[in-house]
């Protein structure tokens, strides 16, 4: 009988073992609290973190990665030829330029470049569907004929004429 109490209950434990965490007397309810405040502490920093990158990324996509419209510009014009007869013709080699502000590849469609004289459409350029590489700009060469009209308004030597792109 003296034997069976001096075995243990675990025979290949060894005898100087640690207590186990089940044990109140090992200060369970301390260690306990230390994990509650731990976690707390992780999952405080976890939320800040995920919220703190939500703000970030948001601001981001509102202000630097917004998508913008390219712009057609006009780089070089020549006039080829020019009839100041009866009714006023103008022939135009123009270099456009559409400049891409965005930050990645801007795919446009069709586009009508419409030139104005006197509040009346004067002639128009067909632009086909292409792409423009992110924070770049495509040059193209075109010619344009212009109906100026039987009156063209000259000032100081200038026939005004505006652009418009659709």
């Amino acid at each position: 009988m003296a034997e069976k109490l001096l075995q243990s209950t675990y025979p290949l434990a060894p005898a100087a073992a640690h207590a186990r965490s089940s044990d109140t007397e090992a200060g369970g309810a301390a260690a306990m609290e230390l994990r509650k405040k731990k976690r707390r502490k992780r999952i405080i920093f976890i939320t800040t973190f995920v919220i703190s990158n939500l703000l970030i990324n948001t601001i981001m996509a509102l202000t630097i990665l917004k998508a913008r419209n390219p712009s057609f510009r006009i780089r070089e014009a020549t006039v080829a030829a020019f009839n100041a007869g009866a009714p006023a013709n103008a022939t135009l080699n123009l270099q456009f330029a559409v400049k891409n502000t965005n930050f990645g590849r801007y795919n446009y469609c069709n586009t009508t470049v419409v030139f104005m004289h006197g509040g009346t459409p004067a002639g128009e350029v067909h632009v086909a569907n292409s792409k423009v590489g992110w924070r770049s700009m495509k040059k193209f060469n075109v010619e344009v004929k212009l109906n100026l009209g039987i009156n063209p308004l000259l000032r100081d030597g200038v026939i005004p004429i505006r652009v418009w792109e659709n």
